[in-house]
C-alpha cells in the first residue's frame, strides 16, 4: 500500500510538472508566433493542441528518465546543477528577443480624420497604405469608417465628405505606423491616440514618397514577465535534464592505442589553411596598430600603450628577417604548436578519431582562424596563449593535479602565465587570477603551485619592470588609456544631459563643444578620433578626468550601468546584436580589384600576393560570414563560445565526475569579466581566443568518462 501511494505521489509530481512545461512551452510559441491584431479560435485550437501534446511528451520524459536520474543524484550535485541550469537560462535569456504579451496592455483608442485648410483643394480621394503595430498590419476590416470608402489591394481609398474618419480600437505594442500616399494639395491629416492628438501635411512636391507616421512606445515590464519566466523555466529544466542524464551519459573509447598514433596527421588541415592564407594575402595583414609597433621596434622609441614585450618580439624577429611574413609565419607556428597539445591530450585520452577529425577541420576551417593567424595584432599571440593556459589547466584538472607535480612540468604553467600577461594588459588579470585560485584548489599539488607563482611574480618584477622603466619613452603619458576607457562614460552623462557644474562644462567645451558629441555606446572612436576633439588635452588630463567621470558617476550611476550593458553585449550577447563588432578583418579595401590589407607606410611595405588571382574569390567567399560587414552570423560571434564552453565545461564535469574540470571555467571568467565592466569598443579580436577555446571544447565534451578511476 505504502508503495502504491508513494507511486501515485510520484506520478501527480511528475503530472503537474509537465502541465507547467506544457503551459510554459505553449506561452513562449504563442507569444512568438502566434499573437495577432485579432481574436483567432483557430490559433486558440492550435495552442490547446500544442499544450496538450508537450504536455503528454513531458509526462513520458519525467517518467522514465527524468526522475531516474534525480534519484541516483546526491542533493548536493542537484542544488549544484540547478544553479548551474538557471544561471545559463539567464546568459541566454539575454540573448533572446523578449516578447510582451500584447493582450495585456491597456487598449488604444486611434482615429484618423482628414480636413483641407481650403475646401476648395479637396482632393478626390485620400490613400490609406496600411496601419501597422507590433503584431502586423491591421486589417481594413478590422477598422470603422465615418466616409465613403474603398478598399484596393488592401489600399483603403477614402472619399471625403462631411465625416471622413478611421477609428480604431486594440493593443498597439511598442510600434505604430500609419502610411499615407501624399496629395498635390495641401491636405491634412488629425491622428488621435487616445487623448493625443498630431497633425501634419499630406502634401509632398514628390508623388513618388510615402508619408508615415511612426510612434514608438516602451513596453513596460509586467507585460515581460509572462515570456521571462515560461522561458526561464523551459531552458532551466532542460538543462537540468542534459547534465543530469550526463551522469549516465557514457561515451566508448578509442581502440587506438596511443603509441600508435602521433597525431601529427591531425595539424596539417590548419597548416594548410593558414599557410594558403598567407600565400594568398602576402606578407601578412597590417593595419595603423600593426604599424605603430613595427615603427616602435624600427626606431627603439617604446612606448607602453601596446605591451612591450610584444613589440621587442617584433624587433627581434624582424631583425632576423626584415618582412611582415616573419610575424605571420611566427604566428601560424605557435598556433599550430598549441593545437598539437590538444590533439595530444584527444589521443591520450581516447577521444573517438571521428571527433578529433571534426574538430580539427572546424578548428582549421573556421573562417576567421586563417584569418586572424596571418594578422599581426598582438591580440593573435595573446589568443594563442591563452589556449595553451586552458589546456594545461585541462590537463592538470584530468589528473586531478597530479600532471603539475611531475618532473617540471610547473614550469609550462608559468611560461603560458607569463606570455598570458605579457601579450594584453588584460591578461594579467587571467594570469594572476588562476595562479592565486590554483593552490586552494589543487591541495596536493600545493607546493608546485605556490613555486608557479613565485617564479611568475619574480619574473614580472624582474622583466617587466626594467624593461618597461628603462626601455619605454618616459615622456608619454601611459594614463592615456586609462582616459580613453573613461570617455565613454563621460561622453554618455553629455548625452543624458547629467546635470555639468561650471568647471566641468567648460573643460568639456576645450575638448570639443558639448552640441559636438556625439554619443554611441558600441563605439568611443566617433569622438575620440574626431577632427573637433581635443585628444592631447584629454589624455593628458587624467586626474581631471577621473574626478569628471566619478562626479557624474555619483549624480546619475544608472547611465553608466546603462551604458555598460550595452557596451559589453560582445561577451554575452550574440543575437539581436546592437552593436557592429569591429576588429574582424584588418583589410583596408576589398573591392574586387582593387583589395588591400596593408595600411600605407614609409617603411617600404605592401601587398605581395603570392597568389594574386586567389585573393578576389577568397575574398567574395568571406563576405557571407560578415567579416567585413562587422556584422558577424550568430555562430561566429565570440558570445556564443563563451555559452558554449561553460556548458560544455559542466557537463564533462558531470560526466567524467571530476570537479577540478570546473576550474578552466576561471580562466574563461577572467577573460570574460573585465571586458564585462571596461571595454570601450566592441572588438572581436579581444576574444578570438575564447573562440577557439570554445572549438576545443567540442572536442574535451567527448572524452571518455571516468579515464583516471
Amino acid at each position: 500500500m505504502k508503495i502504491f501511494f508513494h507511486n501515485l505521489k510520484e506520478k501527480r509530481t511528475s503530472a503537474v510538472f509537465s502541465i507547467l512545461f506544457g503551459f510554459s512551452f505553449t506561452t513562449l510559441i504563442y507569444l512568438t508566433f502566434l499573437q495577432r491584431n485579432y481574436f483567432s479560435k483557430t490559433y486558440l485550437a492550435f495552442s490547446v493542441f500544442i499544450f496538450m501534446i508537450t504536455t503528454f511528451l513531458s509526462f513520458l520524459f519525467t517518467e522514465n528518465l527524468l526522475i531516474r536520474n534525480y534519484k541516483k543524484t546526491s542533493r548536493t550535485t542537484i542544488i549544484n546543477i540547478f544553479i548551474s541550469s538557471f544561471v545559463l537560462s539567464l546568459l541566454i535569456l539575454v540573448n533572446v528577443n523578449i516578447k510582451p504579451a500584447y493582450f495585456l496592455l491597456p487598449e488604444t483608442s486611434l482615429s484618423i480624420q482628414t480636413y483641407s485648410r481650403n475646401q476648395e483643394n479637396k482632393p478626390n480621394s485620400i490613400k490609406v497604405n496600411y496601419i501597422k503595430n507590433s503584431l502586423g498590419y491591421i486589417h481594413y476590416s478590422k477598422l470603422s469608417y465615418q466616409a465613403d470608402w474603398q478598399s484596393l489591394d488592401n489600399l483603403i481609398i477614402i472619399f471625403p465628405s462631411k465625416e471622413y474618419k478611421i477609428t480604431w480600437n486594440g493593443h498597439v505594442g511598442d510600434l505604430l505606423i500609419i502610411n499615407f500616399e501624399p496629395t498635390e494639395d495641401d491636405f491634412y491629416v488629425d491622428i488621435k491616440i487616445n487623448d493625443e492628438i498630431n497633425s501634419f501635411d499630406l502634401h509632398s512636391e514628390n508623388s513618388s514618397d510615402e508619408i508615415s507616421f511612426i510612434r514608438e512606445y516602451t513596453i513596460p515590464l509586467i507585460n515581460k514577465i509572462p515570456f521571462i519566466l515560461a522561458f526561464l523555466f523551459i531552458s532551466t529544466n532542460l538543462f537540468l535534464a542534459f547534465f543530469l542524464s550526463q551522469q549516465f551519459f557514457n561515451i566508448k573509447p578509442s581502440s587506438i592505442k596511443e603509441k600508435e598514433e602521433s597525431g601529427l596527421f591531425y595539424i596539417l588541415p590548419l597548416i594548410f589553411t593558414c599557410t594558403l592564407s598567407l600565400f594568398i594575402f602576402y606578407p601578412g595583414i597590417m593595419t595603423n596598430d600593426s604599424l605603430g609597433q613595427w615603427q616602435q621596434a624600427l626606431t627603439g622609441n617604446y612606448v607602453n600603450w601596446h605591451p612591450l614585450m610584444h613589440t621587442l618580439l617584433i624587433s627581434l624577429l624582424i631583425n632576423i628577417w626584415y618582412s611582415p611574413a616573419v610575424l605571420a609565419i611566427t604566428q601560424i607556428a605557435l598556433l599550430v604548436i598549441v593545437y598539437f597539445v590538444a590533439i595530444k591530450i584527444f589521443i591520450e585520452y581516447k577521444v573517438n578519431r571521428l571527433v578529433i577529425w571534426l574538430v580539427t577541420l572546424l578548428f582549421a576551417f573556421w573562417p576567421l582562424t586563417p584569418l586572424m593567424a596571418i594578422t599581426l595584432w598582438k591580440d593573435v599571440l595573446y589568443s594563442i596563449s591563452l589556449l595553451g593556459f586552458f589546456l594545461i589547466l585541462i590537463k592538470i584538472a584530468l589528473t586531478r593535479g597530479q600532471w603539475i607535480t611531475e618532473s617540471a612540468n610547473w614550469l609550462f604553467l608559468v611560461l603560458v602565465s607569463l606570455l598570458t600577461g605579457f601579450f594584453r594588459q588584460n591578461g594579467i588579470v587571467v594570469s594572476v587570477t588562476i595562479l592565486l585560485f590554483l593552490p586552494f584548489i589543487y591541495k596536493s599539488a600545493r607546493k608546485k603551485l605556490v613555486y608557479a607563482l613565485m617564479i611568475f611574480s619574480i619574473s614580472s618584477v624582474i622583466i617587466a619592470w626594467p624593461i618597461n622603466n628603462f626601455l619605454t619613452n618616459q615622456d608619454s603619458d601611459n594614463s592615456g588609456q586609462l582616459s580613453i576607457i573613461l570617455l565613454p562614460h563621460i561622453a554618455a552623462h553629455i548625452d543624458n544631459g547629467t546635470p555639468l557644474g561650471k568647471d566641468e562644462t567648460e573643460y568639456l567645451n576645450r575638448l570639443m563643444p558639448l552640441d559636438e558629441w556625439k554619443y554611441d555606446c558600441c563605439y568611443i572612436g566617433n569622438i575620440s578620433y574626431s577632427k573637433l576633439f581635443n585628444r592631447n588635452l584629454y589624455l593628458n588630463n587624467f586626474p581631471v578626468n577621473l574626478k569628471l567621470a566619478a562626479s557624474l558617476f555619483i549624480k546619475d550611476p544608472l547611465v553608466d550601468i546603462r551604458h555598460q550593458f550595452c557596451a559589453s553585449e560582445m561577451v554575452w550577447n550574440f543575437l539581436n546584436n546592437k552593436c557592429a563588432q569591429k576588429s574582424t578583418h584588418g583589410f583596408r579595401n576589398i573591392s574586387p580589384g582593387n583589395e588591400t590589407w596593408i595600411v600605407p607606410n614609409p617603411f617600404g611595405l605592401k601587398e605581395a600576393s603570392l597568389i594574386p588571382k586567389a585573393v578576389t574569390p577568397v575574398i567574395s567567399r568571406l563576405i557571407p560570414f560578415g567579416i567585413f560587414s562587422n556584422q558577424l552570423i550568430p555562430l561566429l560571434r565570440p558570445a556564443f563560445y563563451s555559452l558554449l564552453s561553460i556548458i560544455l565545461i559542466i557537463a564533462t564535469s558531470i560526466r567524467q565526475r571530476n570537479k577540478y574540470l570546473l576550474s578552466t571555467l576561471l580562466l574563461l571568467l577572467s577573460q570574460l569579466i573585465p571586458l564585462l565592466l571596461i571595454n570601450f569598443a566592441p572588438s572581436f579580436r579581444y576574444q578570438f581566443g575564447t573562440c577557439l577555446i570554445g572549438i576545443i571544447c567540442i572536442g574535451i565534451y567527448f572524452l571518455p568518462a571516468n579515464h583516471n578511476e
